[in-house]
Formats: C-alpha cells, sequence, structure tokens
C-alpha cells in the first residue's frame, strides 16, 4: 500500500523546465553532424516555404533548378504550376524558419537549404519528445516518463530517420504528440479533450494517411468523454476545410488528395512509370503486415528491437484492464498503431522506398511507445535475484542494439547503395543481405565540421566512373559526405580546364551530361575536343570539398 501511494504521489504534472531540457538535449544531439540523409521526396518540402514567402504561391515552378532536367516525379502539373504530391504541410510549419530568407533578391544556395530543413525536422522531432514526456508525467512516474521520452527520440526511427531530414514525418509526429498530450491532460481538464482535434486534423494536412487515426481517437473520445465529441469533432473542422480547399486548389477537387495526384493530373504513358499505376493497394496483407514489422530491412521491431516490448505492455494492459484507469486511453492508441499498420501493409510500395529501417511506421510511433509503460511498470515487481536482472538486462540490451542501429542510420546511410548493390530484387526478408547488416559492414563516420577543419580531414570520393551513352555521358560517384565539387578535364599537355561545379550527396550520386551541357561551359574551348578529351586523350581531377569549413582535396582520375 506504501509503494503504491508513493507511486501515485510521483504521478503528477511535469515541472516546466522537464520538456524544456529534454527538447534541448535531443536538439542539440540531432544535430551533432550536419550530415543529412537527403531523398528526392524531401525536396518540395524545402522549396515550398520559399514559394510561399516570396511569390505567395504554392506552386514550385518558381525553382527551374527542380525540373531543368525534366519534370521529377514529386511535381505534377496543374492549371500552369507545378505541385507537390506530398502535400503543403510540412513545408506550412517550416515556414518559420525560412522567414530569414523571405527578404533579398538572391536565392539560398542548395547548400543552406539542406541544413536549414535539418533544423526544422530535428526541431520538430525534439518537440514531440518532450510533448510525449509531458504527456506520460500525467499518468506514469517521472523515471518511467523520462525512459519512455529517450528510447522514443533516441531509439526508435525519430532518430535516425525523422530528426535528419524534412520529409513529412517530423511536423507529423509534433502534431499527433500534441494530439496525444491533450487527450492525457483532458483526463483532469475536459476542453482539453476537445481540443486535440485541431492538432489531429492539422496532422492529416502534412500526411494523408494520419486519416485512419481520427476513427480510434473518436472512439475513445465518444466512450469516455462524450459531451466533448462535438467539440472534438468541431475542431477537426478547420485543418478539414484546409486540406480540401488545398486539395481544389493544387489537384483540381476537395477530395482529391496529394498521393491521387498523378493518377489523374499526369499523362496515362507517364502514370504507367509510377510503381501504383497497377493499383495502391497491390502488396498481399501477410507480406507487408510481417514486413513492416519483422523484415530484417525494414522490420520496425528489427530496426528498433526496444519496440517489441510492447508485446508485454499490451498483454500487461489487457490484464489489469478493470484496475488500470487509462486502459481505454492506451487501448485506442494501440487501434491507432494497428490501424496505421494495416493501412501499409496493403500499399503498393510498401518498402517505403529510399530510406533506412522502417519508415512508413514512423507516425505511429507516438501512439506506440505508450504501450511501453505496463510493461516498464511492472518491472520493480519482478522477484529480485536472477529473475530481476533477467529482465533488466535484457531491456539493456534491446536498448544498446536500438540505439546503434540508429547511428549506423545517420552515419552509414548513403541514399541507395544498398538498393543499388542489390537491383534488381531487393532481399527484404534475407539476415545476411539485410541493409543495417549492409551499413553496418560499411559504417562511415562523418567528421563534425569543427573537428574537420581542425584535423584538415577531406571528403573522400570511394568510387567515380564515366559512362559515354551515345552523346552524352553519366557521371557516377560515391561521396564519403555531402560535399562541393568542381569538376576539371586535363589535357596531355597544358593547364587544366574547368567544366562544371556542383553539389554531391553523401553515397551514391548520378549526373547526366549533354552534349549540350558541354557546349555550353566549353568557353574558348571546341565541345568536341572536351568529349575526346573526356573519353580517354585526357585526364579529369575532381576537387571535392565541405560546404561549411572549404577543407577540401583533389582527385585525379583516369
Amino acid at each position: 500500500m506504501e509503494a503504491q501511494a508513493e507511486k501515485a504521489r510521483d504521478v503528477g504534472h511535469p515541472r516546466r523546465a522537464s520538456p524544456i531540457l529534454l527538447f534541448l538535449a535531443l536538439f542539440l544531439i540531432y544535430n551533432l553532424t550536419l550530415e543529412s540523409p537527403l531523398t528526392s521526396d524531401c525536396m518540395p518540402n524545402m522549396y515550398l516555404p520559399l514559394s510561399i514567402l516570396r511569390h505567395g504561391s504554392i506552386s514550385l515552378s518558381f525553382f527551374p533548378e527542380l525540373y531543368a532536367a525534366g519534370r521529377p516525379y514529386y511535381l505534377v502539373p496543374f492549371q500552369g504550376g507545378l505541385h507537390s504530391i506530398f502535400g503543403i504541410g510540412a513545408a506550412l510549419f517550416a515556414v518559420p524558419f525560412y522567414l530569414p530568407l523571405a527578404f533579398g533578391n538572391s536565392s539560398p544556395s542548395f547548400i543552406t537549404l539542406i541544413y536549414l530543413a535539418k533544423l526544422v525536422a530535428s526541431f520538430y522531432a525534439a518537440l514531440s519528445a518532450a510533448l510525449i514526456y509531458a504527456a506520460l508525467r500525467r499518468i506514469t512516474s517521472r523515471e518511467w516518463a523520462l525512459t519512455v521520452a529517450l528510447l522514443y527520440g533516441l531509439a526508435t526511427p525519430t532518430f535516425c530517420t525523422s530528426s535528419q531530414a524534412l520529409w513529412q514525418h517530423p511536423p507529423s509526429q509534433f502534431l499527433l504528440s500534441l494530439t496525444i498530450y491533450f487527450l492525457v491532460r483532458g483526463r483532469e481538464e475536459r476542453r482539453f479533450t476537445a481540443l486535440s482535434g485541431l492538432p489531429l486534423g492539422f496532422a492529416v494536412l502534412v500526411r494523408s494517411t494520419n486519416m485512419v487515426f481520427i476513427l480510434p481517437l473518436l472512439l475513445y473520445v465518444a466512450w469516455e468523454k462524450r459531451s466533448e465529441l462535438p467539440g472534438f469533432v468541431l475542431c477537426l473542422l478547420p485543418a478539414a476545410l484546409a486540406t480540401g480547399l488545398y486539395n481544389h486548389v493544387a489537384y483540381g477537387a476537395f477530395y482529391r488528395f496529394p498521393v491521387m495526384a498523378p493518377k489523374y493530373l499526369l499523362p496515362v504513358e507517364e502514370f504507367n512509370m509510377y510503381n501504383e499505376s497497377g493499383g495502391y493497394w497491390r502488396t498481399s496483407l501477410p507480406v507487408g503486415f510481417l514486413g513492416n514489422l519483422v523484415s530484417p530491412s525494414r522490420g520496425l521491431f528489427f530496426i528498433s528491437p526496444v519496440l517489441m516490448l510492447v508485446l508485454p505492455g499490451a498483454w500487461f494492459l489487457y490484464r489489469n484492464r478493470k484496475k488500470d484507469g487509462r486502459a481505454i486511453l492506451l487501448t485506442c492508441f494501440l487501434l491507432a498503431f494497428l490501424a496505421q499498420l494495416l493501412l501499409v501493409s496493403k500499399k503498393t510500395d510498401w518498402t517505403g522506398g529510399l530510406s533506412f529501417g522502417n519508415r512508413l511506421l514512423v507516425d505511429t510511433l507516438p501512439f506506440l511507445v505508450f504501450l511501453l509503460v505496463p510493461f516498464l511498470e511492472c518491472l520493480p515487481r519482478v522477484p529480485g535475484g536472477w529473475k530481476k536482472w533477467s529482465f533488466y538486462g535484457i531491456l539493456g540490451f534491446l536498448v544498446l542494439i536500438s540505439v546503434l542501429l540508429q547511428i549506423v542510420g545517420i552515419f552509414s546511410y548513403d541514399r541507395g547503395s544498398w538498393e543499388c548493390f542489390h537491383q534488381p530484387d531487393l532481399p527484404m526478408w534475407s539476415l545476411g543481405k539485410s541493409q543495417p547488416l549492409f551499413y553496418l559492414l560499411r559504417f562511415d563516420l562523418v567528421t563534425p565540421p569543427i573537428i574537420k577543419h581542425l584535423k584538415n580531414d577531406p571528403v573522400k570520393i570511394r568510387y567515380f566512373e564515366v559512362v559515354v551513352e551515345g552523346n552524352d555521358l553519366l557521371l557516377r560517384f560515391r561521396l564519403s559526405e555531402l560535399s562541393f565539387l568542381r569538376w576539371y578535364v586535363v589535357p596531355p599537355e597544358g593547364e587544366r580546364i574547368h567544366l562544371f561545379k556542383f553539389y554531391g550527396l553523401k553515397g551514391m550520386n548520378e549526373i547526366l551530361v549533354t552534349e549540350e551541357d558541354l557546349a555550353s561551359v566549353a568557353g574558348g574551348y571546341d565541345s568536341r575536343y572536351l568529349w575526346e578529351l573526356i573519353a580517354g586523350r585526357g585526364a579529369m581531377e575532381v576537387e571535392a570539398s565541405d560546404p561549411l569549413t572549404e577543407v577540401k582535396n583533389i582527385y585525379r582520375l583516369r
């Protein structure tokens, strides 16, 4: 009885400083390295805030660098504009961070946008963890609240995915964490239950698949807080109206969500190049379900083993459902996770594209980690001796492996080497050829800028190849980190000739150089002469420099 009374006293309001300190600590950790696993999916979110602030537009037509080599898959045309197939929600939440760039005539560099986008992502990921802690402090002890919040922030894909690049996930997780905080606080102050509908609705604007969370949470409100149900529904309406308006302006119909846009706005022959051309839900449910949970390359429980503890957590919750006042709320959180799991398991592209580990279930993490609480609270009741130490040993081992896997994803993942190495069939079910093991064996630590400057540690080109394709050249190269490159051709006699400069991303890069491109940079040289030098008579030099420290190295290639 005394232990229960002590536990009851320990559950309460968090001190104001605690969530803030947690936020600052995680924000710092997320930015220890300025590397970013940038993929094409993030590009619209990086440029849309500029379009909104400088042009008052939701179109990306103002940035020809995005479509100079042809319109990419993430842009669809409608009424003279080019619109993102990922919607506008994530960009809206990035707008405040872009305000310093809203003024002036010069456009920010690509490297500026990369680092700014990572700053935005890490901010919302850390803020999400702080809100999770604040919510947990109202339903469990301080030690378990902090433990779960740290696991959420450092031992799940919140760390290796959400905090590192401006996908839709960081603002999505922030809004869903705010929804959870309002629901938990609503157990004490009823008005917060209705207010939880506001961030939940805007989470749908950020990421359309978040719509599946509405029903489980609606069931909770209807069951536990029926008097707040009208207010909850009313708070959903502003975001619903904003989503419908955006869909109408960007894609031609209020019910046409971003993922559906290519089917309706692209020519048939172009849409046929998309994976979804044969249907959006073609994956066998058992394949997608098990793949998203236990596949060695995409399984959530494989990439974050500590999350397996939600299984005994759910069991303990069920056993104590009549005594635990949190049971209905946590059960609805579990239903929210399962609803999203079933949805993404049927998706044609259930693997999540170019990403490390499981990405499509990242938005469920704010709900899922609450199921760790019933398990953790049972640990003190385990009998002493070897049984108790065995439980704590297993917990420590799972936490250690989970954190190490996130670090591998941050430092070694390079946007596609694993996929390129195993084309055309990705070994989703092979442990020996799994993505985490592939990058663990190729662990590539990125030196922080200050240390790089002190050690004069240059960027490394791991691989370089020039492929002649008719009258075009295809440059393939693999970089140790984000770099600024200057490419020269060196005649057998004479000074080297500068051709191009461009940014290269960590990992494999491909750049197509046409004959017209060579003619445009030839200067006083005949483009055919340059072509002959590149094709074999001359050598090439690539100067690779770190964008922040300007530490550089020159690689001579033949």
